[in-house]
Protein backbone atom coordinates (compact mmCIF):
# COMPACT_ATOMS: atom_id res chain seq x y z
CA UNK A 1 0.00 0.00 0.00
CA UNK A 2 2.94 2.39 0.92
CA UNK A 3 4.04 1.62 -2.50
CA UNK A 4 1.27 2.59 -4.14
CA UNK A 5 0.55 5.59 -2.08
CA UNK A 6 4.09 6.77 -2.77
CA UNK A 7 3.93 6.17 -6.55
CA UNK A 8 0.56 8.52 -6.45
CA UNK A 9 2.59 11.38 -4.62
CA UNK A 10 5.65 10.96 -6.83
CA UNK A 11 2.84 11.13 -10.35
CA UNK A 12 1.17 13.94 -8.58
CA UNK A 13 4.31 15.75 -7.37
CA UNK A 14 6.65 15.15 -10.37
CA UNK A 15 8.71 17.69 -10.88
CA UNK A 16 9.35 16.38 -14.59
CA UNK A 17 7.91 18.78 -17.17
CA UNK A 18 4.51 18.30 -18.74
CA UNK A 19 5.18 16.10 -22.33
CA UNK A 20 5.21 18.88 -25.19
CA UNK A 21 5.03 16.82 -28.28
CA UNK A 22 6.51 17.82 -31.56
CA UNK A 23 4.34 18.98 -34.13
CA UNK A 24 5.49 16.84 -36.91
CA UNK A 25 4.77 15.95 -40.77
CA UNK A 26 4.28 11.99 -40.77
CA UNK A 27 3.66 9.88 -43.62
CA UNK A 28 1.45 7.01 -43.42
CA UNK A 29 0.32 4.53 -46.22
CA UNK A 30 1.99 7.27 -48.49
CA UNK A 31 -0.48 9.95 -47.49
CA UNK A 32 1.73 12.68 -45.30
CA UNK A 33 -0.60 13.68 -42.28
CA UNK A 34 0.50 16.42 -39.29
CA UNK A 35 0.69 14.80 -35.75
CA UNK A 36 -0.13 17.15 -33.22
CA UNK A 37 -0.85 17.64 -29.61
CA UNK A 38 -4.65 17.61 -28.95
CA UNK A 39 -5.31 20.87 -27.27
CA UNK A 40 -8.96 22.27 -25.67
CA UNK A 41 -9.30 24.23 -29.12
CA UNK A 42 -9.82 20.66 -31.00
CA UNK A 43 -12.37 19.67 -28.83
CA UNK A 44 -15.44 20.24 -30.74
CA UNK A 45 -13.64 18.19 -33.84
CA UNK A 46 -12.96 15.14 -31.06
CA UNK A 47 -16.23 15.28 -30.04
CA UNK A 48 -17.33 14.76 -34.10
CA UNK A 49 -15.18 12.26 -34.39
CA UNK A 50 -16.11 10.44 -31.92
CA UNK A 51 -19.51 10.43 -32.69
CA UNK A 52 -18.53 9.05 -36.25
CA UNK A 53 -16.80 6.38 -35.09
CA UNK A 54 -19.50 5.36 -32.59
CA UNK A 55 -22.94 6.00 -34.68
CA UNK A 56 -23.63 9.55 -32.44
CA UNK A 57 -23.03 7.99 -29.34
CA UNK A 58 -20.69 9.66 -27.21
CA UNK A 59 -18.81 7.89 -24.41
CA UNK A 60 -17.34 11.09 -23.24
CA UNK A 61 -18.83 14.51 -22.86
CA UNK A 62 -17.36 17.79 -24.06
CA UNK A 63 -16.58 19.03 -20.53
CA UNK A 64 -14.72 15.26 -20.38
CA UNK A 65 -12.26 15.88 -22.60
CA UNK A 66 -11.54 19.52 -21.71
CA UNK A 67 -10.50 18.46 -18.44
CA UNK A 68 -8.49 15.63 -19.33
CA UNK A 69 -6.76 18.22 -21.66
CA UNK A 70 -6.31 20.66 -19.06
CA UNK A 71 -5.13 17.92 -16.36
CA UNK A 72 -1.81 16.81 -15.48
CA UNK A 73 1.36 16.30 -16.82
CA UNK A 74 1.28 12.48 -17.40
CA UNK A 75 -0.85 12.11 -20.47
CA UNK A 76 -0.64 12.37 -24.19
CA UNK A 77 -3.39 13.04 -26.60
CA UNK A 78 -2.42 13.11 -30.01
CA UNK A 79 -4.27 13.54 -33.41
CA UNK A 80 -3.80 12.91 -37.02
CA UNK A 81 -4.76 16.06 -39.03
CA UNK A 82 -5.28 16.29 -42.91
CA UNK A 83 -6.24 19.72 -44.08
CA UNK A 84 -6.70 20.93 -40.34
CA UNK A 85 -9.44 17.78 -40.22
CA UNK A 86 -8.85 15.75 -37.53
CA UNK A 87 -8.73 11.71 -38.72
CA UNK A 88 -7.90 10.32 -35.84
CA UNK A 89 -7.09 10.72 -32.59
CA UNK A 90 -5.65 8.56 -29.06
CA UNK A 91 -5.63 9.72 -25.52
CA UNK A 92 -3.60 8.03 -22.75
CA UNK A 93 -2.67 8.46 -18.95
CA UNK A 94 -0.17 7.28 -16.94
CA UNK A 95 -0.75 5.78 -13.34
CA UNK A 96 1.39 3.14 -10.82
CA UNK A 97 3.58 2.41 -13.79
CA UNK A 98 0.54 1.54 -16.52
CA UNK A 99 0.05 3.74 -19.09
CA UNK A 100 -3.81 3.15 -19.69
CA UNK A 101 -4.96 3.84 -23.43
CA UNK A 102 -8.15 5.68 -22.91
CA UNK A 103 -9.67 6.30 -26.13
CA UNK A 104 -8.65 5.26 -29.84
CA UNK A 105 -10.59 6.93 -33.08
CA UNK A 106 -10.11 6.52 -36.64
CA UNK A 107 -12.27 8.13 -39.20
CA UNK A 108 -14.25 5.20 -39.99
CA UNK A 109 -13.61 5.61 -43.56
CA UNK A 110 -9.76 5.23 -42.93
CA UNK A 111 -10.07 2.67 -40.31
CA UNK A 112 -7.41 -0.25 -41.22
CA UNK A 113 -5.11 2.32 -43.14
CA UNK A 114 -2.38 2.36 -40.38
CA UNK A 115 -3.42 5.68 -38.38
CA UNK A 116 -4.46 3.57 -35.49
CA UNK A 117 -1.62 1.58 -35.28
CA UNK A 118 0.74 4.42 -35.66
CA UNK A 119 -0.86 6.41 -32.92
CA UNK A 120 -0.49 3.68 -30.89
CA UNK A 121 3.27 3.19 -31.30
CA UNK A 122 3.36 6.97 -30.63
CA UNK A 123 1.70 6.38 -27.12
CA UNK A 124 4.64 3.20 -26.69
CA UNK A 125 6.88 5.48 -26.86
CA UNK A 126 5.32 7.71 -24.50
CA UNK A 127 4.76 5.06 -21.59
CA UNK A 128 8.64 3.99 -22.55
CA UNK A 129 9.81 7.58 -21.86
CA UNK A 130 7.71 7.86 -18.76
CA UNK A 131 9.18 4.56 -17.84
CA UNK A 132 5.54 2.54 -17.70
CA UNK A 133 6.54 -1.26 -17.14
CA UNK A 134 2.40 -1.59 -18.93
CA UNK A 135 -0.10 -0.64 -21.50
CA UNK A 136 -3.59 -0.68 -20.71
CA UNK A 137 -6.73 -0.77 -22.43
CA UNK A 138 -10.41 -1.91 -23.11
CA UNK A 139 -12.56 -2.46 -25.69
CA UNK A 140 -16.11 -3.54 -26.58
CA UNK A 141 -16.22 -7.34 -26.71
CA UNK A 142 -18.11 -6.94 -30.05
CA UNK A 143 -15.14 -4.50 -31.57
CA UNK A 144 -13.15 -7.26 -33.00
CA UNK A 145 -11.46 -5.13 -35.31
CA UNK A 146 -9.96 -3.43 -32.69
CA UNK A 147 -8.78 -6.81 -30.44
CA UNK A 148 -7.38 -7.78 -33.92
CA UNK A 149 -5.00 -4.84 -33.99
CA UNK A 150 -4.17 -4.34 -30.47
CA UNK A 151 -3.56 -8.10 -30.58
CA UNK A 152 -0.95 -7.16 -33.61
CA UNK A 153 0.31 -4.75 -31.29
CA UNK A 154 1.29 -7.01 -28.63
CA UNK A 155 -1.54 -6.82 -26.28
CA UNK A 156 -3.02 -9.97 -24.79
CA UNK A 157 -6.49 -10.54 -22.95
CA UNK A 158 -6.63 -9.84 -19.05
CA UNK A 159 -10.37 -10.46 -18.21
CA UNK A 160 -13.46 -9.54 -19.16
CA UNK A 161 -15.23 -6.52 -17.63
CA UNK A 162 -19.35 -7.49 -17.59
CA UNK A 163 -21.66 -4.69 -18.53
CA UNK A 164 -18.45 -2.16 -18.79
CA UNK A 165 -20.63 0.29 -21.07
CA UNK A 166 -23.39 2.22 -19.63
CA UNK A 167 -24.64 2.83 -23.07
CA UNK A 168 -25.33 -0.21 -23.62
CA UNK A 169 -24.50 -2.48 -20.51
CA UNK A 170 -21.86 -4.54 -23.18
CA UNK A 171 -18.76 -6.12 -21.88
CA UNK A 172 -15.34 -4.94 -22.32
CA UNK A 173 -12.32 -6.67 -22.78
CA UNK A 174 -9.19 -5.84 -20.84
CA UNK A 175 -6.52 -6.04 -22.58
CA UNK A 176 -2.76 -5.41 -21.75
CA UNK A 177 1.22 -4.89 -23.16
CA UNK A 178 3.95 -5.57 -20.62
CA UNK A 179 6.84 -3.04 -21.96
Amino acid sequence: MLKKFKEFLQLFFSTREPLTYPEQQVTIHGQLYLARQLEVVDVDQVFALEGDVYFNEHPWTRGTYIHELRQSKSKLYLGLFLDSQLLGFVGCRVASGDCHITNVAVKPALQSNGLGSWLIDEVEKFAIMWQCESMSLEVRVSNLSAQRLYRRKGFVSRKVKYNYYDDSAEDALDMVKYL
